[in-house]
């Protein structure tokens, strides 16, 4: 067992013939914190040491034996030769004071400090059962074993005199009954502040600012203080010369007050999200709680919480539900928002913007040249409705498309253009477009037929953002098909729909029209509506030709050559029979 560090001077008169017996003092003493000592006095007077074979030395062997471990005696000689014996142990805190006693005396002690579990709620209120007898039991059960029992049978060999309870050096309690005392102690809550930062880049915080009474916590134990509030967080400062609590909470400290703060608060009752790219900024906050377990510790005559949200740049469209229960109050300096509600009661903020790009328009354009090759370009118009778009930004959120990315900022609207080149033989299929151009297979010898075949979306370009559709129903998508006489097209489909060349002008929504060079198919559709667009083009195959012109070749070769030979072979006969005739 700890040995404690006691002084203990034991005043104590052990027995006296003429039967007076002892009396016994005992001051009990407490800080404001709850710390402080406790002593306990008697005194023998000379003539009563007459009735000990040697006077006080006999008496401080037979104590000195008997003593309890971690209890020290000494004996101090009052100038009228009476013997003043008394013992003092210090204690931390009531806790300490209990379990010291209870070494003592063997037996559990029931002293309280406070009448709350809260330092800062409750008043001081000290109670304990009288324990003066029993602290100087294990001396009187040392003299009742000693030579001197039968005396002690006979005579009274103490009482016990008053008991004086002192805090803070004033005394509260004198006499020999069950000591008590109460100290109005409560720190007085004025005002409660609660200031909340959302920033642009995602980060938030919480502020507490916990107003005191001046002085209210120069009477509290800073101590028991502090104990209470790290069950909540330890991110807090008490400043006792301003008479300020003040808790500074960012990112997840916040969720993690609030957990204990409020036993109802799980994950969904806190979501921040923020979301942006270059068509949208998305920033939602949505917050409910009660404060009032965390609250409750604290004394207040005016149980409010005065609300002051800080929100990121002010952004268009944004809805916002804030509980202010029916005063105006002044927002504080730098902060948007101020409202006032019951602490007792629930919290709710929300602050939603989804703010998005207003789509105006969608061109797409088809060049096919004669050479079976031709490009594509999309431009998409819109207003950016505060959005922060740049040519650099644009770039980088399609960096992985092939296309060429163009972009301009034009009179209250801009455009992305996206370039791409194509030609036959290609196959492209990703998670923007899907086309090929295709030599098809011959069908007879004197024609060659391709096709040129492409499913086109608008949405395909538009970046995926969740929990909004895009609202193309008023937007619409123009397109002009420009296409090289020479190329040989002969027939276009449109959505399924087909048209020749040079159909009447106007029909089915189209307006082909025949310039110089190229036909040009023009139209418009809804933007949500997909473009399928299938080109079929046929030419002469010239080698179908150039070999009926070497097969004529070589025929009329072979014929002239055939002649030549049956001619020339006549002639020989003809002249050799003219030899022969002439020879006769």
């Amino acid at each position: 067992m700890r040995r404690y560090r006691l002084l203990l001077l034991l005043v104590f008169v052990v027995f006296m013939m003429t039967g007076c017996g002892a009396n016994v003092t005992s001051e009990l003493k407490f800080n404001k914190d709850g710390s402080g000592s406790r002593k306990v006095t008697a005194v023998i007077s000379e003539s009563d040491s007459k009735n000990l074979d040697d006077g006080f030395y006999e008496l401080d062997e037979l104590l000195e034996s008997a003593a309890p471990e971690g209890v020290s005696l000494g004996r101090t000689m009052m100038e009228n030769g009476d013997a003043k014996y008394e013992f003092v142990f210090n204690f931390d805190d009531i806790d300490d004071y209990n379990k010291k006693v209870k070494a003592i005396t063997g037996k559990d002690h029931d002293a309280t400090w406070y009448t709350n579990d809260s330092v800062f709620l409750s008043d001081i209120t000290f109670k304990e059962s009288q324990c003066t007898k029993d602290l100087i039991g294990w001396a009187l059960d040392a003299f009742k074993d000693s030579k001197y029992s039968s005396f002690a049978s006979n005579f009274t060999l103490y009482q016990v005199g008053d008991n004086e309870v002192f805090y803070n050096d004033e005394l509260m309690y004198e006499g020999t009954k069950d000591p008590s005392f109460t100290v109005q102690n409560a720190a007085k809550l004025i005002t409660t502040s609660m200031y909340s930062d959302y920033n642009q880049d995602g980060t938030y915080s919480k502020k507490f600012i916990l107003q005191f009474e001046k002085g209210s916590l120069d009477k509290i134990d800073l101590n028991a203080a502090g104990k209470l509030l790290d069950q909540y967080t330890t991110k807090y400062k008490i400043d006792t010369a301003n008479a300020t609590i003040t808790i500074n909470l960012e990112g997840e400290e916040v969720n993690d007050f609030l957990k204990k703060a409020d036993p109802s608060y799980d994950k969904s009752s806190f979501i921040f999200s923020n979301i942006q790219n270059i068509f949208q900024k998305r920033y939602e906050i949505a917050i409910n709680y009660n404060l009032n377990k965390f609250l409750a510790q604290f004394s207040s005559e005016y149980p409010y919480i005065y609300d002051y949200i800080k929100l990121p740049e002010q952004m268009k469209s944004a809805q916002i539900t804030h509980t202010n229960q029916g005063q105006d109050i002044k927002a504080a300096e730098g902060y948007d928002l101020a409202g006032i509600y019951r602490y007792d009661t629930d919290y709710e903020f929300t602050y939603h913007v989804n703010q998005v790009v207003n789509l105006k328009k969608v061109l797409v354009s088809y060049h096919i040249t004669n050479d079976f090759a031709g490009d594509r370009t999309v431009k998409i118009y819109f207003d950016k409705n505060d959005c922060e778009i740049t040519e650099a930004k644009v770039k980088e959120f399609y960096k992985d498309l092939k296309d060429t990315i163009e972009y301009a900022d034009g009179d209250g609207e801009s455009v992305i253009s996206f370039i791409s080149k194509f030609k036959l033989g290609d196959e492209v299929k990703n998670q923007y477009s899907e086309y090929s151009y295709e030599k098809l297979k011959r069908k007879n010898l004197k024609h060659v037929d391709y096709l040129f075949d492409e499913s086109f979306q608008v949405t395909n370009y538009l970046p995926k953002i969740e929990n909004y559709e895009w609202n193309l129903s008023r937007v619409s998508l123009n397109y002009d098909i420009s296409i090289d006489k020479n190329a040989g097209m002969k027939k276009l489909l449109l959505n399924k729909k087909s048209y020749e060349p040079y159909q009447v002008a106007g029909k089915q929504g189209i307006l082909p029209s025949d310039t110089n060079s190229a036909y040009l198919f023009q139209g418009s559709i809804n933007a949500k509506e997909p473009l399928a667009i299938s080109i079929n083009f046929r030419t002469t195959d010239k080698m179908f030709y150039f070999w009926i012109i070497l097969i004529i070749f070589l025929i009329v070769i072979s014929g002239a050559g055939f002649a030549y030979y049956y001619f020339r072979k006549k002639q020989d006969k003809f002249q050799k029979n003219l030899e022969h005739y002439e020879d006769e």
